[in-house]
């Protein structure tokens, strides 16, 4: 039987590494996936593009995640809008005043 590695030390150096469900925002694949910890995007396994991301980057201390109507929960936070990252549509400014 070969060696036991550990995943914290797969890379090199011993170099940490992240783990979990991705999924592709131009396909919408899911898979598991394994990259080193800062790996801000993901070669989807189905069509190739660099469009894959982890589906849980964080666990909010709260039950209340929002979510685009598109079934999104990614988005980007611009200046004083947020942006779904799968869609593209913008919310209004007075949506930041609920948060």
């Amino acid at each position: 039987m070969g060696e036991v590695l550990y995943i914290n030390n797969a890379g090199k150096d011993g170099e940490s590494h992240l783990t979990g469900n991705a999924i592709c925002m131009s396909c919408q694949k899911e898979w598991q996936a394994v990259a080193p910890v800062g790996t801000s995007v993901l070669e989807c396994p189905e069509c190739k593009t660099m469009k894959g991301v982890f589906k849980h980057q964080l666990s909010p201390v709260t039950n209340s995640v929002w979510e685009c109507n598109c079934g999104n929960k990614l988005f980007f936070i611009l200046k004083k809008k947020i942006q779904c990252c799968n869609c593209g549509v913008i919310t209004s400014s007075e949506v930041l005043n609920e948060i």
